[in-house]
């Protein structure tokens, strides 16, 4: 067997990285806005927790655009992520680890964040202790 699938598996990669990161950041937004339609109505959250809201999906929307685009540049030139013949020319080429880490390390708070966000709203709701936590507990089953 031999290397001529690397080049194309790594095109693939760097393909799939921007829309994998659209697609988490699409899913956070509709449960954020689940959020708003079920649990964050003007009747039942004070206006400082929609504030949090809306707050919350601007920044998980430009989190989302500015992380679509550090994906797919994370090369400079963009080839260099599958063509390795420029490795040894370290003028000709640069490629950056700081969007994979700035990506894992704004993402688990972001999520927790969104786990988190409901709970107090629950909490002011008018039913049993048990019924709270269930309530809590099936909105922190996503978190799995």
């Amino acid at each position: 067997m031999g290397t001529q699938w690397i080049e194309p598996a790594l095109k693939l990669s760097l393909a799939s990285s921007p829309v994998f990161v659209m697609s988490l950041c699409l899913t956070k937004l509709s449960i954020l806005f689940f959020y708003r339609r079920v649990i964050f109505t003007p009747q039942a959250a004070s206006e400082r927790m929609v504030k949090v809201l809306k707050i919350t999906t601007w920044i998980v929307a430009i989190w989302g655009i500015l992380f679509f685009f550090l994906k797919i540049v994370q090369c400079i030139p963009v080839h260099v992520y599958w063509d390795h013949s420029f490795i040894m020319d370290t003028k000709r080429k640069q490629c950056s680890t700081f969007a994979l880490y700035a990506f894992a390390y704004t993402d688990i708070p972001i999520d927790l964040i969104i786990i988190l966000l409901p709970i107090k709203p629950i909490w002011a709701l008018q039913m049993d202790f048990s019924k709270k936590i269930q309530v809590i507990g099936l909105f922190s089953v996503g978190s799995l």
